[in-house]
Order: structure tokens, then C-alpha cells, then sequence
């Protein structure tokens, strides 16, 4: 929810999973239907967080930038991104959809064997 925020989509794949979990746990028949339905959504959403990381990478540089432009281009340090309140948004936002990234990818690939 940190990177795409509380949308129905991010509530519906939530959702989802919970009824996977739930399928898988009685061995329902209907698994490989809620299996192949939760993979779909899912890689609908990886691409959804990939797409907010990008814009994201592009707006923490443009903020690196204007700080290495009013530093007379002394570039930014990790404690200077930190300090600043917006940047420090950003980079937290990044790394979550980068955990986040890792998470599906590895997900989808438990689903494929």
C-alpha cells in the first residue's frame, strides 16, 4: 500500500491471497482457478509498482539534482537525502517497491513450479 497507496486494486489482490491461502489449506478443487487468477492480478500489479518505482527513481534524481545545484554542485549525501523531508519520502518509497518487486518475483516463481 506504501507504493501504489490504498487502491481496489491493492485491496482485491489482498483479498485474493487470503483465499488462495485458504484454498490451499482444504485442498479445494477450485485451486488452480484461484491460483492462475491470483498470478494474473499479481503480475498486473508488479507492473503497476514497477511503473510508480521508475517515476519515483526519476523524481529522487531531479531532487538530487536541485540539491547538487543549490550545494554549488557538491553532491548529496545519504544523511543530506535523509534530512530533507521530501527526498527522504521518495527513497523510502523506492526501497519499498523495490522489496516489494523481490517479493512478487519471487512468489511468481514458487507459482510456476
Amino acid at each position: 500500500m506504501v507504493v501504489l497507496g490504498c487502491t481496489n486494486e491493492v485491496a482485491h489482490i489482498y483479498l485474493q491471497h487470503y483465499n488462495l491461502k485458504k484454498h490451499i489449506q482444504n485442498k479445494s478443487r477450485n485451486m488452480r482457478v484461484h491460483l492462475e487468477n491470483y498470478r494474473v492480478n499479481l503480475t498486473a500489479i508488479q507492473a503497476k509498482v514497477r511503473a510508480e518505482s521508475r517515476k519515483v527513481d526519476t523524481r529522487l534524481k531531479k531532487r538530487e539534482q536541485e540539491f547538487l545545484m543549490s550545494q554549488d554542485f557538491t553532491a548529496a549525501s545519504y544523511d543530506d537525502i535523509k534530512a530533507d523531508q521530501r527526498a527522504s519520502a521518495l527513497l523510502k518509497k523506492e526501497q519499498y517497491a523495490k522489496a516489494l518487486l523481490k517479493r512478487m518475483a519471487e512468489e511468481l516463481s514458487k507459482m510456476k513450479s
